[in-house]
């Protein structure tokens, strides 16, 4: 929480940008194809980070406040990655190729 804790938040938008931009070059993904696959993505971490906070909290810290500012930031950054996938399907079309 806090200063630090906002900032951290804030900072992870561009991240997440540069994070989507990667894993579109790297699936070969295309206007329209971002947001399902960025989803399924983030539908099957969401699964896993519910199972590790579930049986296996000491992963995210050695106190419970811990685990929750953990679990708060997963959240948060499962939103961000949804909302920018969207926006990358919704507003930044894919540029032409050149063909050389």
């Amino acid at each position: 929480g806090g200063t630090i804790g906002a900032a951290t938040f804030l900072f992870s938008i561009p991240i997440a940008w540069l994070l989507i931009v990667g894993i579109k070059a790297i699936a070969g993904l295309v206007t329209g194809q971002i947001f399902a696959g960025l989803g399924i993505s983030t539908a099957t971490a969401g699964l896993c980070d519910g199972i590790a906070l579930t049986w296996m909290p000491s992963l995210y810290g050695n106190e419970s406040s811990s685990a929750l500012l953990g679990a708060g930031y997963i959240l948060w950054g499962a939103g961000v990655i949804l909302i920018l996938a969207y926006v990358m399907d919704a507003v930044f079309p894919d540029r032409p190729k050149k063909i050389n």
